[in-house]
């Protein structure tokens, strides 16, 4: 039974050996003629213009990215672009129609806004003075637990019934004899 199978093995292994040979001889055959398919007239042709390619796909090894939309180039901000944001906030324009004018993205609008000190801020609170109440360090803390109110049941009513006053006490008088 052992020798079956190790015959069986050595007659797979020499159809993988055959299968190999027809698939590097049918690639060499095809790699032959790949340039004439894609339009060159030689091989050594094809092979430069793939190296071409993937060094314009991407610098040091970093991939190509291929995007509908080409991203936004940054901004550059001049002092007549600073000059115009200015004035168009003047005129009451809202943030957005400034962008649009000026070719900026709205953020550079609300940063030059802020820089030029016509942004609305809120309240700013007042600085600390050394006389301000000062936080208790934790060391001089005391943790003590939190009193709980303890539950009461609810009062009874008291009766509407008048209550008697005590009698008067009588003097005693001492039994005559």
């Amino acid at each position: 039974m052992l020798k079956g199978l190790i015959k069986s093995l050595n007659n797979t292994k020499a159809k993988v050996e055959k299968l190999e040979a027809k698939v590097e001889k049918g690639l060499k055959e095809a790699l032959a003629t790949v340039h004439a398919e894609y339009g060159f007239d030689s091989v050594e042709s094809f092979i430069k213009a793939v190296e071409k390619a993937s060094k314009q796909a991407g610098a040091k090894g970093r991939k190509a990215v291929n995007r509908a939309v080409p991203r936004a180039k940054r901004a550059k901000i001049t002092a007549a672009i600073r000059k115009t944001v200015k004035d168009l906030v003047k005129a009451g324009k809202s943030g957005a129609e400034i962008a649009r004018a000026a070719g900026i993205s709205s953020a550079s609008v609300q940063n030059i806004k802020k820089a030029l000190g016509l942004v609305r801020t809120g309240k700013k609170k007042a600085p600390r003075t050394a006389k301000a109440k000062k936080k208790a360090s934790p060391a001089k803390r005391k943790i003590t637990p939190k009193a709980r109110k303890k539950r009461r049941a609810p009062k009874k009513a008291v009766s509407a019934a008048p209550v008697p006053a005590p009698a008067a006490a009588e003097p005693a008088t001492a039994p005559s004899a």
